[in-house]
């Protein structure tokens, strides 16, 4: 830790012990930690989702990131931000002496309303680093407009998931372009970890939006989130 700096860590993986010296191997490696200077933290709307319910089955629903909320007809919500799709394909269940195996194939999209809107992958280790995980500013290009996920539960395969450990996105929304389809104006945000929904549709992510036109900047300030009155369990604290 460091005035005016991020606070960082590291970890080092021991792959073998040394019995005989009785010292884990590696034995007194040096490691080196990066601490990443801070710059500019602007204001967001930055929340935790936690077990929300996608509303509707086979449909699309929108979801609008300054609001926190489902649009209208199953919430206050008034922009299509983030538009999901559940879709459960197959449902089974095998009763057995101890508890029913449940079998299942959900899959979920995440769709952008907008020309120009999209949504974009970033791989980046979960733990022993930076806590500002991802970079300072959203990527000026290459979004895609569809994110497809999937998890199954099938007899006679094993357990299947896309979810990923080390998995994030930015995404760009409310996007809107002149006659020459060049972008003029845009929100930019980023997705810390990976976007789960789980075969009952409860949906769980965390996000952050920057309200400011065109700014890509992606350090925000913990002490001026946008939202008011989360719960506990809704609030953020990274940066």
């Amino acid at each position: 830790m460091k005035d005016g700096y991020y606070y960082s860590s590291a970890h080092v993986h021991f792959t073998n012990a040394d019995f005989i010296l009785h010292r884990w191997q590696p034995w007194n490696p040096t490691v080196e930690v990066v601490l990443k200077k801070k710059g500019i933290q602007v204001p967001m709307y930055a929340r935790r989702i936690q077990e929300i319910k996608i509303p509707v089955e086979n449909q699309t629903v929108g979801f609008d990131l300054m609001k926190g909320a489902w649009v209208e007809p199953y919430g206050r919500g008034e922009a299509n931000d983030l538009v999901f799709k559940f879709e459960l394909k197959s449902v089974s269940e095998i009763k057995t002496k101890r508890f029913p195996e449940k079998f299942y194939d959900a899959s979920w999209t995440v769709s952008l309303s907008n020309d120009g809107d999209g949504i974009q992958s970033f791989l980046a280790p979960p733990h022993g680093q930076s806590e500002l995980r991802l970079p300072r500013q959203a990527p000026a290009e290459g979004y895609e407009a569809v994110l497809v996920k999937r998890t199954y539960r099938l007899q006679g395969k094993p357990t299947y998931s896309d979810f990923r450990e080390d998995q994030n996105y930015f995404f760009r929304v409310r996007t809107k372009k002149d006659e020459k389809g060049q972008v003029i104006s845009a929100l930019y945000g980023k997705i810390p970890g990976d976007i789960r929904v789980g075969q009952d549709g409860f949906l769980r992510f965390t996000y952050y939006l920057n309200p400011e036109l065109n700014s890509r900047n992606m350090e925000f300030d913990p002490g001026k989130n946008l939202f008011s009155n989360l719960k506990k369990d809704e609030q953020v604290t990274a940066p």
